[in-house]
């Protein structure tokens, strides 16, 4: 799809003006009081205003179908879960991951922890038809997001919609064959220590790390891995990416705020079974 209009519109709704007002106004009345956080703060409330009239704008160019990348042709629902819709739209969301992505068919199966609105495990399971995905949130919108970006994608049969991953869980669900997938916002420190090695030692791992507590969860992963398994530590690049044409219009900045994750330096560590074919 190719917009002619080259001054596109971007608009925010009512709802979004009054709250990025009460927002600001806040936030100004915190530089009044010289705080050291305010100025930053305000950046960011700027950034992430100016992000949303990008994301309005490919929305209503590209109808929540995905452009670009791995799972292009797939219907975002929306609504997200702690994450940015733009570098879905086109293509270049977590797009470090592509190379695990690509080679995911030859897995049984792909648990999917931390699905929020169903991104891997949806795109995945459409990507693959072979795939059996099961897919975990503790929180009930994002489990509600992702059955519904199934349904959106004709993957239902092949998403199972569960809550809590715990040890137990791990027993029964990451079994010969399975890509784990995993994304926690920390929690992966403790759940990968309490979890039985045996059961680590089965599966191929992909873990995002974050920081916590003044510290990332980076060395505890490692310190994890079994000695069964190639470990990658992969880095978030630049994003220097190929973009639709009708992003490739838009101003500098709102190019980069479309491919902009909000994300901080939050690498992933690959675990892979040496005896994976």
């Amino acid at each position: 799809m190719t917009s002619k209009n080259k001054n596109p519109t971007l608009f925010l709704t009512k709802w979004e003006v009054d709250h990025y007002k009460t927002k600001m106004k806040k936030c100004a009345a915190d530089i009044l009081q010289e705080k050291d956080v305010a100025f930053a703060d305000m950046v960011r409330i700027c950034l992430s205003m100016r992000g949303r009239r990008v994301e309005n704008y490919l929305w209503s160019m590209f109808g929540g179908v995905v452009q670009a990348g791995p799972f292009r042709g797939m219907t975002l629902v929306d609504a997200a879960i702690g994450s940015q819709v733009s570098p879905r739209l086109i293509g270049s969301y977590e797009h470090e991951l592509t190379p695990v992505i690509e080679t995911a068919g030859r897995y049984q199966r792909v648990v999917n922890v931390g699905c929020a609105e169903g991104w891997y495990a949806v795109g995945l399971a459409r990507r693959f038809p072979t795939l059996e995905v099961i897919a975990y949130d503790t929180n009930a919108s994002a489990r509600a997001l992702c059955a519904k970006a199934a349904s959106l994608n004709g993957v239902a049969d092949r998403v199972a919609v569960r809550g809590t991953f715990d040890v137990a869980e791990a027993r029964r669900t990451v079994l010969p064959g399975t890509l784990v997938i995993m994304d926690i916002e920390g929690a992966e420190r403790a759940l990968m220590r309490a979890m039985d090695p045996a059961v680590i030692a089965k599966a191929d791992w992909v873990i995002e790390t974050h920081v916590m507590d003044d510290r990332g969860t980076l060395d505890d992963i490692l310190e994890i891995a079994p000695s069964t398994h190639d470990v990658d530590v992969i880095a978030q690049d630049p994003r220097a990416v190929e973009v639709p044409p009708d992003v490739a219009g838009l101003r500098q900045l709102d190019r980069f705020l479309a491919s902009w994750e909000g994300r901080g330096a939050d690498p992933w560590v690959i675990l892979r079974r040496r005896d994976a074919t």
